[in-house]
């Protein structure tokens, strides 16, 4: 590294930062244009297992566990939504589109006694 760090002191200074500005040049570029889209797709996505569990993993400073969102799926449990598909009904107001692990509607407070849609 040190043998690195002398031959750059021995280079132009104005030639070195215009190289490292154009080698950079293409990232910034590519970072700019797609920023946009990964924000948004975080934002839709950020309450599904897969995020969470990165998201989660790093702040607890531990390695991400994706093997046991394989392992929901393959139990028949949702992989993607954290509260189980919105595929209940509320049997007392109605309201549809209730996610399955619940057991009380989230509008009313009624019991959702297993009904799905």
């Amino acid at each position: 590294m040190n043998a690195l760090c002398q031959e750059l002191v021995q280079k132009f200074p104005e030639c070195l930062r215009y190289t490292k500005q154009q080698a950079n040049f293409w990232k910034d570029l590519a970072w700019h244009q797609t920023i946009g889209h990964a924000r948004d797709w975080l934002a839709l996505h950020y309450t599904s297992w897969e995020p969470m569990e990165g998201m989660q993993a790093f702040v607890e400073k531990r390695p991400a566990d994706y093997l046991k969102l394989r392992q929901r799926a393959a139990e028949g449990k949702s992989s993607e939504f954290m509260w189980g598909p919105y595929a209940r009904e509320c049997p007392a107001c109605g309201t549809k589109h209730l996610p399955d692990d619940f057991e009380f509607c989230g509008k009313c407070g009624a019991a959702l006694n297993g009904r799905r849609e």
